[in-house]
């Protein structure tokens, strides 16, 4: 049995992956902003098992007051985590929204938050006999781009959707170089540190996108439990135990954008948020 905690885990993949170590008899822990999604979602598997074991915090990622609280909780609850996977995330469609903590919402809920809960549950992972931390990206980083100015104050932009979505590639983008950075930082302690693309998942992102393009994701989608797959597959085979700093889709790796394997970028990106979230430890 393993202690795997899934943050996003109320739905889309991060659900899907939870029912799925839960039926393998592991200890799972869930987390996301919906305590009734997050009590509905573990009503739900437990119905299906009652020995399933199974329970849930509620976290908002983009509040960093909230991801330390939520972080030390999960400290106290599983003193040993063999996986945790930093898998929550959002795509804001037509509009540039701030998290509660002040900065843009997609980075602070895809990177910032994970950043922090990562660093006060480490001790907890480096405690497991083969820790694994899995972080959930996209192919979406391929156009993305780090711009820290964006962090407090991205641009609106005058073509509708356009900047949102850079914004979300960006934060696809900041998943692997800090996979990779933190990775190079623990390499030698038995932990390792993977990512991966889950596939066009039907979670639900493309509801507020024109029709037209939804139209278009609609023919490609697939479900929340082929998505997941990966996940599971980096959390629990043998076959990546001693693997990595990689980036994963279809359960192989593949290769990334060369933003993605910038040094330089990952240390900028690594530095930047530590300032930033410095008086939140």
């Amino acid at each position: 049995m393993k202690n795997i905690v899934i943050t996003g885990g109320s739905s889309g993949i991060g659900l899907a992956a939870a029912r799925q170590l839960v039926e393998k008899g592991n200890r799972v822990l869930i987390a996301a902003r919906s305590e009734d999604k997050l009590s509905e979602a573990v009503e739900e598997m437990k119905a299906a098992d009652s020995k399933a074991q199974v329970e849930y915090l509620c976290v908002d990622l983009s509040d960093f007051n909230s991801a330390k609280r939520f972080a030390l909780k999960v400290k106290q609850l599983m003193p040993v985590i063999d996986v945790l996977a930093l898998n929550a995330g959002l795509y804001t469609a037509s509009k540039v929204y701030y998290g509660k903590s002040g900065y843009e919402m997609m980075i602070s809920t895809t990177h910032l938050g994970h950043f922090l809960v990562s660093e006060i549950l480490l001790d907890n992972v480096k405690a497991a006999e083969s820790g694994r931390i899995v972080v959930t990206s996209s192919e979406g980083h391929r156009m993305g781009n780090i711009n820290i100015e964006s962090f407090t104050a991205p641009k609106q932009g005058v073509i509708p959707y356009l900047n949102p979505m850079l914004l979300y590639c960006q934060s696809k983008l900041a998943n692997i170089l800090f996979t990779r950075e933190l990775s190079d930082r623990l390499e030698g302690t038995g932990v390792t540190v993977n990512c991966f693309h889950p596939g066009v998942v039907a979670t639900g992102f493309t509801r507020d996108i024109p029709r037209a393009w939804d139209a278009i994701f609609q023919k490609v989608l697939i479900s929340p439990a082929k998505g997941a797959r990966t996940l599971v597959y980096l959390a629990e085979s043998p076959e990546v135990a001693d693997v990595s700093g990689e980036y994963f889709a279809n359960k192989k790796v593949r290769f990334t954008s060369f933003k993605a394997k910038n040094k330089a970028l990952m240390k900028l990106l690594w530095d930047e948020s530590d300032r930033i979230l410095a008086d939140f430890r």
